[in-house]
Protein backbone atom coordinates (compact mmCIF):
# COMPACT_ATOMS: atom_id res chain seq x y z
CA UNK A 1 0.00 0.00 0.00
CA UNK A 2 3.00 2.28 -0.37
CA UNK A 3 1.29 4.15 -3.24
CA UNK A 4 -2.19 4.07 -1.73
CA UNK A 5 -3.07 1.19 -4.04
CA UNK A 6 -2.81 -2.58 -4.06
CA UNK A 7 -0.81 -4.56 -6.56
CA UNK A 8 -1.68 -8.00 -7.88
CA UNK A 9 0.34 -10.41 -9.97
CA UNK A 10 -1.79 -11.76 -12.77
CA UNK A 11 -0.67 -15.12 -14.18
CA UNK A 12 -0.49 -15.47 -17.96
CA UNK A 13 -0.40 -18.87 -19.64
CA UNK A 14 0.55 -17.16 -22.90
CA UNK A 15 1.02 -13.74 -24.39
CA UNK A 16 -0.92 -13.92 -27.64
CA UNK A 17 -3.20 -11.26 -29.08
CA UNK A 18 -5.93 -12.93 -31.17
CA UNK A 19 -8.08 -11.04 -33.67
CA UNK A 20 -9.63 -11.42 -37.14
CA UNK A 21 -8.94 -9.69 -40.43
CA UNK A 22 -10.79 -9.69 -43.77
CA UNK A 23 -9.17 -10.15 -47.17
CA UNK A 24 -9.51 -11.74 -50.60
CA UNK A 25 -7.92 -15.05 -51.63
CA UNK A 26 -7.33 -16.69 -55.01
CA UNK A 27 -7.07 -20.44 -55.48
CA UNK A 28 -3.45 -21.71 -55.59
CA UNK A 29 -2.08 -18.33 -54.44
CA UNK A 30 -0.27 -17.61 -51.18
CA UNK A 31 -1.30 -13.93 -51.19
CA UNK A 32 -4.24 -12.31 -49.40
CA UNK A 33 -5.23 -8.96 -50.93
CA UNK A 34 -7.69 -6.17 -50.20
CA UNK A 35 -6.78 -5.85 -46.51
CA UNK A 36 -7.84 -2.59 -44.85
CA UNK A 37 -5.33 -0.14 -43.39
CA UNK A 38 -6.69 -0.75 -39.89
CA UNK A 39 -6.16 -4.51 -40.26
CA UNK A 40 -2.68 -4.02 -41.72
CA UNK A 41 -1.74 -2.00 -38.66
CA UNK A 42 -2.44 -5.00 -36.42
CA UNK A 43 -0.37 -7.67 -38.16
CA UNK A 44 3.32 -8.30 -38.70
CA UNK A 45 5.80 -10.78 -40.06
CA UNK A 46 5.72 -14.17 -38.28
CA UNK A 47 2.16 -13.99 -36.94
CA UNK A 48 0.27 -17.31 -37.05
CA UNK A 49 -2.80 -17.14 -39.29
CA UNK A 50 -5.69 -19.54 -39.94
CA UNK A 51 -9.28 -19.61 -41.13
CA UNK A 52 -11.51 -20.21 -44.11
CA UNK A 53 -9.80 -20.60 -47.45
CA UNK A 54 -6.29 -21.58 -46.31
CA UNK A 55 -4.97 -24.89 -44.87
CA UNK A 56 -4.87 -25.34 -41.11
CA UNK A 57 -1.19 -26.27 -41.15
CA UNK A 58 0.66 -23.76 -38.94
CA UNK A 59 0.55 -21.04 -41.63
CA UNK A 60 2.37 -17.80 -40.80
CA UNK A 61 2.62 -14.34 -42.36
CA UNK A 62 5.79 -14.25 -44.49
CA UNK A 63 5.49 -10.65 -45.65
CA UNK A 64 3.36 -7.50 -45.32
CA UNK A 65 3.13 -4.97 -48.19
CA UNK A 66 1.23 -1.96 -46.89
CA UNK A 67 1.35 -0.02 -50.18
CA UNK A 68 -0.50 -2.83 -52.00
CA UNK A 69 -2.81 -3.68 -49.07
CA UNK A 70 -1.79 -7.33 -49.10
CA UNK A 71 0.14 -10.00 -47.22
CA UNK A 72 2.09 -13.07 -48.34
CA UNK A 73 1.70 -16.35 -46.44
CA UNK A 74 4.27 -19.03 -45.75
CA UNK A 75 4.62 -21.78 -48.34
CA UNK A 76 1.97 -23.97 -46.70
CA UNK A 77 -0.65 -21.22 -46.93
CA UNK A 78 -1.90 -22.00 -50.44
CA UNK A 79 -5.46 -20.67 -50.82
CA UNK A 80 -8.24 -23.17 -51.60
CA UNK A 81 -11.06 -20.73 -52.44
CA UNK A 82 -11.69 -17.53 -54.40
CA UNK A 83 -13.24 -14.47 -52.79
CA UNK A 84 -13.56 -12.71 -49.45
CA UNK A 85 -12.44 -14.65 -46.37
CA UNK A 86 -12.18 -14.01 -42.64
CA UNK A 87 -8.86 -15.07 -41.11
CA UNK A 88 -7.78 -15.38 -37.49
CA UNK A 89 -4.38 -13.96 -36.51
CA UNK A 90 -2.45 -14.90 -33.37
CA UNK A 91 0.08 -12.13 -32.81
CA UNK A 92 2.93 -12.14 -30.26
CA UNK A 93 4.80 -8.88 -29.44
CA UNK A 94 8.20 -8.37 -31.11
CA UNK A 95 11.03 -10.06 -29.23
CA UNK A 96 8.84 -12.56 -27.34
CA UNK A 97 7.52 -16.07 -27.60
CA UNK A 98 3.98 -16.86 -26.62
CA UNK A 99 4.94 -18.30 -23.20
CA UNK A 100 7.62 -15.76 -22.30
CA UNK A 101 5.52 -13.56 -20.02
CA UNK A 102 5.23 -14.85 -16.47
CA UNK A 103 2.79 -12.29 -15.17
CA UNK A 104 1.50 -8.76 -15.42
CA UNK A 105 1.17 -6.33 -12.55
CA UNK A 106 -2.42 -5.22 -12.06
CA UNK A 107 -2.91 -2.10 -9.95
CA UNK A 108 -6.28 -1.58 -8.27
CA UNK A 109 -7.49 0.92 -5.71
CA UNK A 110 -8.26 0.02 -2.10
CA UNK A 111 -11.49 -1.90 -1.69
CA UNK A 112 -11.79 -3.12 -5.26
CA UNK A 113 -12.70 -6.78 -5.73
CA UNK A 114 -10.00 -8.91 -7.35
CA UNK A 115 -10.75 -10.90 -10.50
CA UNK A 116 -11.74 -14.47 -9.51
CA UNK A 117 -10.65 -15.76 -12.92
CA UNK A 118 -6.96 -15.06 -12.30
CA UNK A 119 -4.79 -18.14 -12.40
CA UNK A 120 -3.07 -19.42 -9.20
CA UNK A 121 0.48 -18.18 -8.89
CA UNK A 122 1.91 -21.67 -8.38
CA UNK A 123 5.39 -22.65 -7.31
CA UNK A 124 8.76 -22.60 -9.02
CA UNK A 125 8.31 -26.22 -10.16
CA UNK A 126 5.30 -25.48 -12.35
CA UNK A 127 2.61 -26.62 -9.89
CA UNK A 128 -0.52 -24.53 -10.50
CA UNK A 129 -2.94 -26.72 -8.57
CA UNK A 130 -4.12 -23.87 -6.42
CA UNK A 131 -2.73 -25.22 -3.17
CA UNK A 132 0.30 -22.95 -3.24
CA UNK A 133 -1.33 -19.54 -3.74
CA UNK A 134 -4.95 -18.99 -4.54
CA UNK A 135 -6.46 -16.40 -6.81
CA UNK A 136 -7.68 -14.47 -3.77
CA UNK A 137 -4.26 -14.12 -2.15
CA UNK A 138 -2.77 -10.62 -2.22
CA UNK A 139 0.87 -9.67 -2.72
CA UNK A 140 1.80 -8.31 0.70
CA UNK A 141 4.97 -6.22 0.50
CA UNK A 142 6.11 -3.08 2.21
CA UNK A 143 7.58 -0.14 0.28
CA UNK A 144 11.20 -1.28 0.22
CA UNK A 145 10.22 -4.87 -0.62
CA UNK A 146 7.98 -3.71 -3.47
CA UNK A 147 10.68 -1.43 -4.92
CA UNK A 148 13.07 -4.36 -4.82
CA UNK A 149 10.57 -6.52 -6.71
CA UNK A 150 10.17 -3.91 -9.45
CA UNK A 151 13.72 -4.56 -10.68
CA UNK A 152 14.10 -3.16 -14.22
CA UNK A 153 10.88 -1.22 -13.88
CA UNK A 154 12.05 0.73 -10.83
CA UNK A 155 12.25 4.43 -11.69
CA UNK A 156 14.92 4.52 -8.95
CA UNK A 157 12.97 7.08 -6.98
CA UNK A 158 15.61 9.74 -7.54
CA UNK A 159 18.74 7.66 -7.05
CA UNK A 160 21.85 8.01 -9.15
CA UNK A 161 20.95 4.84 -11.09
CA UNK A 162 17.97 6.38 -12.92
CA UNK A 163 19.10 5.33 -16.39
CA UNK A 164 15.93 3.70 -17.71
CA UNK A 165 14.22 6.29 -19.93
CA UNK A 166 11.06 4.20 -20.04
CA UNK A 167 10.32 4.51 -16.34
CA UNK A 168 12.28 7.47 -15.00
CA UNK A 169 9.65 9.84 -16.41
CA UNK A 170 7.50 8.62 -13.51
CA UNK A 171 9.86 10.34 -11.09
CA UNK A 172 8.56 13.56 -9.63
CA UNK A 173 11.89 15.35 -10.04
CA UNK A 174 11.76 14.71 -13.79
CA UNK A 175 8.27 16.15 -14.29
CA UNK A 176 8.02 19.79 -15.41
CA UNK A 177 5.49 22.06 -13.76
CA UNK A 178 5.56 24.30 -16.86
CA UNK A 179 6.75 27.36 -14.97
CA UNK A 180 9.95 28.83 -13.68
CA UNK A 181 11.10 29.51 -10.13
CA UNK A 182 13.74 32.20 -10.10
CA UNK A 183 14.49 31.51 -13.76
CA UNK A 184 16.41 28.30 -13.05
CA UNK A 185 13.95 25.47 -12.35
CA UNK A 186 12.74 24.99 -15.91
CA UNK A 187 14.57 27.25 -18.36
CA UNK A 188 13.50 28.09 -21.91
CA UNK A 189 9.80 27.28 -21.50
CA UNK A 190 9.01 30.42 -23.52
CA UNK A 191 11.04 29.04 -26.42
CA UNK A 192 9.09 25.84 -27.00
CA UNK A 193 6.13 27.14 -29.07
CA UNK A 194 8.48 28.87 -31.51
CA UNK A 195 11.70 26.92 -31.57
CA UNK A 196 12.22 25.78 -35.19
CA UNK A 197 13.48 22.34 -36.15
CA UNK A 198 16.58 23.47 -38.05
CA UNK A 199 20.07 22.12 -38.36
CA UNK A 200 21.91 25.38 -37.77
CA UNK A 201 22.38 26.91 -34.35
CA UNK A 202 20.45 29.90 -33.09
CA UNK A 203 23.54 31.81 -32.07
CA UNK A 204 24.23 35.23 -33.53
CA UNK A 205 25.19 35.52 -37.20
CA UNK A 206 28.56 33.97 -37.95
CA UNK A 207 30.34 32.61 -41.03
CA UNK A 208 32.61 29.58 -40.75
CA UNK A 209 34.61 28.50 -43.81
CA UNK A 210 32.29 30.43 -46.11
CA UNK A 211 29.08 29.02 -44.64
CA UNK A 212 26.57 30.70 -42.34
CA UNK A 213 26.54 28.81 -39.04
CA UNK A 214 24.67 31.29 -36.82
CA UNK A 215 21.25 32.40 -38.00
CA UNK A 216 20.17 34.97 -35.42
CA UNK A 217 20.52 38.65 -36.37
CA UNK A 218 23.42 40.39 -34.66
CA UNK A 219 22.44 41.21 -31.10
CA UNK A 220 20.17 38.18 -30.67
CA UNK A 221 21.20 34.75 -29.45
CA UNK A 222 19.92 31.30 -28.65
CA UNK A 223 17.84 32.53 -25.70
CA UNK A 224 15.85 34.95 -27.87
CA UNK A 225 12.87 34.33 -30.11
CA UNK A 226 14.31 33.02 -33.43
CA UNK A 227 14.27 35.76 -36.06
CA UNK A 228 16.80 34.57 -38.62
CA UNK A 229 16.78 32.64 -41.89
CA UNK A 230 18.07 29.10 -42.28
CA UNK A 231 18.56 27.26 -45.59
CA UNK A 232 19.19 23.51 -45.54
CA UNK A 233 22.19 22.97 -47.82
CA UNK A 234 22.76 19.40 -49.03
CA UNK A 235 25.40 20.01 -51.66
CA UNK A 236 26.42 16.34 -51.90
CA UNK A 237 22.93 14.88 -51.78
CA UNK A 238 22.16 12.41 -54.62
CA UNK A 239 19.99 9.44 -55.49
CA UNK A 240 20.13 6.72 -58.15
CA UNK A 241 19.35 9.31 -60.84
CA UNK A 242 22.18 11.66 -59.93
CA UNK A 243 22.62 14.87 -57.93
CA UNK A 244 19.67 16.46 -56.16
CA UNK A 245 18.96 20.15 -55.48
CA UNK A 246 21.15 21.32 -52.64
CA UNK A 247 18.84 23.90 -51.02
CA UNK A 248 16.29 21.44 -49.75
CA UNK A 249 14.13 23.85 -47.77
CA UNK A 250 14.33 27.10 -45.88
CA UNK A 251 12.94 28.57 -42.69
CA UNK A 252 12.77 32.35 -42.42
CA UNK A 253 11.51 33.22 -38.96
CA UNK A 254 11.46 36.93 -39.78
CA UNK A 255 8.70 36.21 -42.29
CA UNK A 256 6.77 34.50 -39.51
CA UNK A 257 7.07 37.15 -36.81
CA UNK A 258 6.89 40.25 -39.00
CA UNK A 259 4.55 41.58 -41.67
CA UNK A 260 5.85 39.61 -44.64
CA UNK A 261 4.80 37.16 -47.33
CA UNK A 262 7.15 34.17 -47.86
CA UNK A 263 9.74 34.98 -50.51
CA UNK A 264 9.25 31.55 -52.11
CA UNK A 265 5.72 32.71 -52.98
CA UNK A 266 7.29 35.68 -54.72
CA UNK A 267 5.24 35.65 -57.91
CA UNK A 268 1.85 37.34 -57.97
CA UNK A 269 -0.32 39.24 -60.45
CA UNK A 270 -0.80 42.99 -60.16
CA UNK A 271 -3.11 44.14 -62.92
CA UNK A 272 -1.55 43.40 -66.28
CA UNK A 273 1.91 42.57 -64.96
CA UNK A 274 3.26 39.55 -63.09
CA UNK A 275 5.56 40.54 -60.24
CA UNK A 276 8.57 38.46 -59.24
CA UNK A 277 9.39 34.86 -60.12
CA UNK A 278 8.36 31.54 -58.61
CA UNK A 279 11.05 29.84 -56.57
CA UNK A 280 9.73 26.40 -55.53
CA UNK A 281 11.70 24.44 -53.00
CA UNK A 282 13.76 22.31 -53.10
CA UNK A 283 15.86 24.30 -55.52
CA UNK A 284 19.51 24.47 -56.59
CA UNK A 285 19.45 28.23 -56.08
CA UNK A 286 18.95 30.04 -52.80
CA UNK A 287 15.51 31.66 -52.25
CA UNK A 288 15.24 35.38 -53.12
CA UNK A 289 16.10 37.98 -50.52
CA UNK A 290 12.49 39.05 -50.04
CA UNK A 291 9.23 39.39 -51.94
CA UNK A 292 8.78 42.41 -54.22
CA UNK A 293 6.22 44.74 -52.63
CA UNK A 294 5.62 47.33 -55.37
CA UNK A 295 2.71 45.69 -57.17
CA UNK A 296 0.14 48.41 -56.45
CA UNK A 297 2.46 51.27 -57.35
CA UNK A 298 3.32 49.58 -60.63
CA UNK A 299 -0.37 49.24 -61.53
CA UNK A 300 -0.98 52.89 -60.66
CA UNK A 301 1.94 54.03 -62.80
CA UNK A 302 0.57 52.13 -65.78
CA UNK A 303 -2.95 53.55 -65.32
CA UNK A 304 -1.65 57.09 -65.05
CA UNK A 305 0.66 57.23 -68.02
CA UNK A 306 0.92 54.17 -70.23
CA UNK A 307 -0.50 54.44 -73.77
CA UNK A 308 -3.01 51.81 -74.77
CA UNK A 309 -3.28 49.95 -78.04
CA UNK A 310 -6.58 49.45 -79.86
CA UNK A 311 -6.63 47.44 -83.07
CA UNK A 312 -2.97 48.18 -83.68
CA UNK A 313 -3.25 51.93 -83.03
CA UNK A 314 -1.38 53.39 -80.06
CA UNK A 315 -3.40 55.98 -78.16
CA UNK A 316 -1.78 58.26 -75.60
CA UNK A 317 -3.11 60.52 -72.89
CA UNK A 318 -1.98 63.56 -74.89
CA UNK A 319 -4.07 62.78 -77.99
CA UNK A 320 -6.83 65.15 -79.14
CA UNK A 321 -9.99 65.64 -77.14
CA UNK A 322 -11.97 66.39 -80.33
CA UNK A 323 -13.80 64.20 -82.81
CA UNK A 324 -14.50 66.51 -85.79
CA UNK A 325 -17.56 66.60 -88.02
CA UNK A 326 -17.55 64.30 -91.05
CA UNK A 327 -16.39 65.73 -94.38
CA UNK A 328 -18.29 65.44 -97.68
CA UNK A 329 -18.45 61.78 -98.71
CA UNK A 330 -20.75 62.14 -101.73
CA UNK A 331 -20.60 59.15 -104.05
CA UNK A 332 -17.49 59.51 -106.17
CA UNK A 333 -17.34 59.07 -109.96
CA UNK A 334 -15.68 55.85 -111.06
CA UNK A 335 -14.98 56.92 -114.69
CA UNK A 336 -14.48 60.06 -116.76
CA UNK A 337 -12.94 61.59 -119.86
CA UNK A 338 -10.82 64.27 -118.24
CA UNK A 339 -9.12 65.28 -114.99
CA UNK A 340 -8.44 61.79 -113.79
CA UNK A 341 -8.01 61.54 -109.99
CA UNK A 342 -4.87 60.22 -108.40
CA UNK A 343 -4.86 56.78 -106.83
CA UNK A 344 -5.28 56.93 -103.02
CA UNK A 345 -6.80 60.42 -103.17
CA UNK A 346 -9.08 60.96 -100.16
CA UNK A 347 -12.67 61.66 -101.12
CA UNK A 348 -13.89 62.29 -97.54
CA UNK A 349 -13.80 61.04 -93.95
CA UNK A 350 -16.52 60.08 -91.53
CA UNK A 351 -16.56 58.79 -87.92
CA UNK A 352 -18.47 55.86 -86.45
CA UNK A 353 -18.98 54.25 -83.05
CA UNK A 354 -18.01 50.59 -83.11
CA UNK A 355 -19.66 47.75 -81.25
CA UNK A 356 -16.72 47.91 -78.82
CA UNK A 357 -17.70 51.54 -78.05
CA UNK A 358 -14.56 53.00 -79.63
CA UNK A 359 -14.62 55.82 -82.19
CA UNK A 360 -13.35 54.81 -85.65
CA UNK A 361 -12.26 57.09 -88.51
CA UNK A 362 -13.26 55.90 -92.00
CA UNK A 363 -11.34 57.27 -95.02
CA UNK A 364 -13.34 57.11 -98.25
CA UNK A 365 -10.78 57.19 -101.09
CA UNK A 366 -9.83 56.18 -104.65
CA UNK A 367 -8.23 52.81 -104.42
CA UNK A 368 -6.92 52.60 -108.02
CA UNK A 369 -7.10 54.69 -111.22
CA UNK A 370 -6.59 53.34 -114.79
CA UNK A 371 -6.16 55.48 -117.97
CA UNK A 372 -8.08 53.62 -120.66
CA UNK A 373 -7.26 55.88 -123.70
CA UNK A 374 -6.29 59.50 -124.07
CA UNK A 375 -7.85 61.30 -121.12
CA UNK A 376 -10.42 58.59 -120.44
CA UNK A 377 -10.10 56.80 -117.08
CA UNK A 378 -11.80 54.36 -114.76
CA UNK A 379 -11.33 53.98 -110.99
CA UNK A 380 -12.30 51.93 -107.96
CA UNK A 381 -13.11 53.34 -104.53
CA UNK A 382 -12.67 51.86 -101.04
CA UNK A 383 -12.90 52.72 -97.36
CA UNK A 384 -10.09 52.28 -94.81
CA UNK A 385 -11.22 52.05 -91.18
CA UNK A 386 -8.88 52.60 -88.21
CA UNK A 387 -9.21 53.46 -84.54
CA UNK A 388 -9.21 57.24 -84.05
CA UNK A 389 -6.48 58.36 -81.59
CA UNK A 390 -8.48 60.63 -79.32
CA UNK A 391 -8.88 61.23 -75.57
CA UNK A 392 -12.25 59.49 -75.45
CA UNK A 393 -10.78 56.31 -76.93
CA UNK A 394 -7.86 56.51 -74.50
CA UNK A 395 -10.14 56.68 -71.47
CA UNK A 396 -12.61 54.12 -72.82
CA UNK A 397 -9.90 51.63 -73.68
CA UNK A 398 -8.05 52.33 -70.45
CA UNK A 399 -11.12 51.71 -68.30
CA UNK A 400 -12.72 48.98 -70.42
CA UNK A 401 -11.11 46.53 -72.74
CA UNK A 402 -12.75 46.40 -76.17
CA UNK A 403 -15.88 44.29 -75.96
CA UNK A 404 -19.50 43.98 -76.93
CA UNK A 405 -20.97 46.41 -74.40
CA UNK A 406 -20.06 49.68 -72.78
CA UNK A 407 -19.00 48.06 -69.50
CA UNK A 408 -17.93 44.66 -70.75
CA UNK A 409 -14.54 43.93 -69.20
CA UNK A 410 -12.72 46.28 -66.86
CA UNK A 411 -9.11 46.95 -67.75
CA UNK A 412 -6.96 44.64 -65.62
CA UNK A 413 -5.05 47.50 -63.96
CA UNK A 414 -8.17 49.52 -63.19
CA UNK A 415 -9.93 46.38 -61.94
CA UNK A 416 -7.01 45.55 -59.65
CA UNK A 417 -7.04 49.02 -58.11
CA UNK A 418 -10.84 48.99 -57.76
CA UNK A 419 -10.75 45.56 -56.09
CA UNK A 420 -8.06 46.79 -53.71
CA UNK A 421 -10.31 49.66 -52.68
CA UNK A 422 -13.18 47.19 -52.11
CA UNK A 423 -10.98 44.98 -49.93
CA UNK A 424 -9.90 47.94 -47.84
CA UNK A 425 -13.46 49.19 -47.44
CA UNK A 426 -14.43 45.74 -46.14
CA UNK A 427 -11.83 45.94 -43.34
CA UNK A 428 -12.42 49.57 -42.36
CA UNK A 429 -12.62 49.86 -38.59
CA UNK A 430 -9.16 48.62 -37.67
CA UNK A 431 -7.93 50.31 -34.52
CA UNK A 432 -4.61 49.65 -32.82
CA UNK A 433 -5.38 49.04 -29.14
CA UNK A 434 -2.06 50.57 -28.06
CA UNK A 435 -1.22 53.30 -30.56
CA UNK A 436 -3.07 56.63 -30.67
CA UNK A 437 -5.51 56.19 -33.58
CA UNK A 438 -5.18 59.86 -34.55
CA UNK A 439 -1.38 59.94 -34.56
CA UNK A 440 0.91 58.58 -37.26
CA UNK A 441 3.81 56.80 -35.59
CA UNK A 442 5.84 57.24 -38.78
CA UNK A 443 5.22 60.99 -38.81
CA UNK A 444 4.60 62.54 -42.21
CA UNK A 445 5.70 59.30 -43.90
CA UNK A 446 2.83 57.39 -42.29
CA UNK A 447 -0.91 57.75 -41.85
CA UNK A 448 -2.96 57.25 -38.70
CA UNK A 449 -5.71 54.65 -38.28
CA UNK A 450 -8.50 57.23 -38.31
CA UNK A 451 -7.10 59.17 -41.26
CA UNK A 452 -6.71 56.06 -43.41
CA UNK A 453 -10.12 54.67 -42.47
CA UNK A 454 -11.75 58.03 -43.21
CA UNK A 455 -10.08 58.23 -46.61
CA UNK A 456 -10.95 54.67 -47.67
CA UNK A 457 -14.50 54.88 -46.32
CA UNK A 458 -15.21 57.87 -48.56
CA UNK A 459 -14.47 55.66 -51.59
CA UNK A 460 -13.37 58.74 -53.49
CA UNK A 461 -11.51 56.67 -56.05
CA UNK A 462 -14.02 53.95 -56.83
CA UNK A 463 -17.43 55.44 -55.99
CA UNK A 464 -16.79 59.04 -57.04
CA UNK A 465 -14.01 59.52 -59.58
CA UNK A 466 -14.19 56.16 -61.35
CA UNK A 467 -17.99 56.33 -61.37
CA UNK A 468 -17.85 59.90 -62.72
CA UNK A 469 -15.48 58.87 -65.51
CA UNK A 470 -17.73 55.95 -66.45
CA UNK A 471 -20.73 58.27 -66.58
CA UNK A 472 -18.85 60.75 -68.78
CA UNK A 473 -17.88 58.02 -71.23
CA UNK A 474 -21.47 56.80 -71.47
CA UNK A 475 -22.76 60.38 -71.95
CA UNK A 476 -20.25 60.98 -74.74
CA UNK A 477 -21.42 57.87 -76.58
CA UNK A 478 -25.03 58.99 -76.27
CA UNK A 479 -24.23 62.43 -77.67
CA UNK A 480 -22.23 60.99 -80.56
CA UNK A 481 -24.95 58.49 -81.48
CA UNK A 482 -27.57 61.27 -81.32
CA UNK A 483 -25.92 63.15 -84.16
CA UNK A 484 -27.17 60.54 -86.66
CA UNK A 485 -24.07 60.65 -88.78
CA UNK A 486 -24.92 58.92 -92.07
CA UNK A 487 -21.42 57.88 -93.08
CA UNK A 488 -20.71 57.38 -96.85
CA UNK A 489 -22.63 59.50 -99.38
CA UNK A 490 -23.59 62.01 -96.70
CA UNK A 491 -23.34 64.93 -99.14
CA UNK A 492 -23.87 68.00 -96.99
CA UNK A 493 -26.22 66.37 -94.49
CA UNK A 494 -25.61 63.83 -91.70
CA UNK A 495 -22.11 65.04 -91.02
CA UNK A 496 -22.68 65.79 -87.33
CA UNK A 497 -20.70 68.43 -85.52
CA UNK A 498 -17.41 68.55 -83.68
CA UNK A 499 -17.73 66.81 -80.31
CA UNK A 500 -15.24 67.16 -77.46
CA UNK A 501 -14.58 64.68 -74.68
CA UNK A 502 -14.05 66.80 -71.59
CA UNK A 503 -10.81 65.82 -69.90
CA UNK A 504 -12.03 66.75 -66.41
CA UNK A 505 -13.28 63.30 -65.35
CA UNK A 506 -10.17 61.53 -66.58
CA UNK A 507 -7.97 64.12 -64.87
CA UNK A 508 -9.89 63.64 -61.59
CA UNK A 509 -9.51 59.87 -61.74
CA UNK A 510 -5.85 60.19 -62.72
CA UNK A 511 -5.17 62.45 -59.72
CA UNK A 512 -7.13 60.32 -57.25
CA UNK A 513 -5.33 57.15 -58.31
CA UNK A 514 -2.10 58.86 -57.32
CA UNK A 515 -3.57 59.96 -53.97
CA UNK A 516 -4.76 56.43 -53.28
CA UNK A 517 -1.34 54.96 -54.04
CA UNK A 518 0.32 57.55 -51.85
CA UNK A 519 -1.98 56.79 -48.89
CA UNK A 520 -1.51 53.03 -49.28
CA UNK A 521 2.25 53.56 -49.29
CA UNK A 522 1.94 55.61 -46.12
CA UNK A 523 -0.14 52.86 -44.53
CA UNK A 524 2.54 50.26 -45.25
CA UNK A 525 5.16 52.58 -43.76
CA UNK A 526 2.96 53.12 -40.71
CA UNK A 527 2.48 49.39 -40.09
CA UNK A 528 6.16 48.66 -40.69
CA UNK A 529 7.08 51.36 -38.19
CA UNK A 530 4.89 49.76 -35.52
CA UNK A 531 5.80 46.12 -36.11
CA UNK A 532 9.30 46.39 -37.47
CA UNK A 533 10.82 45.43 -40.81
CA UNK A 534 13.40 42.65 -41.20
CA UNK A 535 16.46 43.76 -43.13
CA UNK A 536 18.57 41.25 -45.00
CA UNK A 537 22.13 41.26 -46.20
CA UNK A 538 24.14 39.13 -48.56
CA UNK A 539 23.91 38.24 -52.24
CA UNK A 540 21.62 35.43 -53.40
CA UNK A 541 23.54 32.33 -54.48
CA UNK A 542 22.28 30.84 -57.74
CA UNK A 543 24.96 28.29 -58.61
CA UNK A 544 25.35 24.79 -57.29
CA UNK A 545 28.17 24.62 -54.80
CA UNK A 546 27.78 28.20 -53.58
CA UNK A 547 26.75 28.29 -49.93
CA UNK A 548 23.57 30.23 -49.03
CA UNK A 549 24.59 33.81 -48.32
CA UNK A 550 21.47 35.80 -47.40
CA UNK A 551 20.87 36.37 -43.72
CA UNK A 552 18.61 38.52 -41.57
CA UNK A 553 20.82 41.36 -40.39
Amino acid sequence: AAFGQKFYLKRHTDYVNTFTIIGTTTVDSIEVTGISDSDLAKIKYGDVISGTGIPDDNVTIAGVKTTDSKIRLSNTGIATVDGTVTLTVNSVPFGYQENDIFCQVEIVGEGLVINPDWKPVGDDAGDYSGTDAGSDDLLNANTSQFIGLLGFFDPDNGSANATNDLTKSARGDWVSEGKEYGGTSYPYIERNPFYPAIGSTLKAYEVDNGEIVGTQPTGLGEDDIPSGRYVRWDVKRADENGILPENRYYTDNAEKFYYEVPCTAAQYTSGTVTIGANHPMPNTGEPPTTIIKTGLSGAITRVQGTPVTANGVSIGVADTTDVPADTDTSTAATSGSSSAPTADDTIGTYYTLGSDNLIYVNRYHYQSVTITSGSNWTATVATDTTTFPCKYNYAQKHIYEAGGTANSTMNADVQFISDTVSDLVDVVGFRDPVIDVDTAQAGGSGISDNAFDTYVSAEELRATDLAGLQTALASYRTTFSGQSRTGPNNSNSGKGTLITFANTTWAAYHTEVGTFGNNCGKRVTEIDTRIGVPTRSGTQSTTRGDAPAIYVS
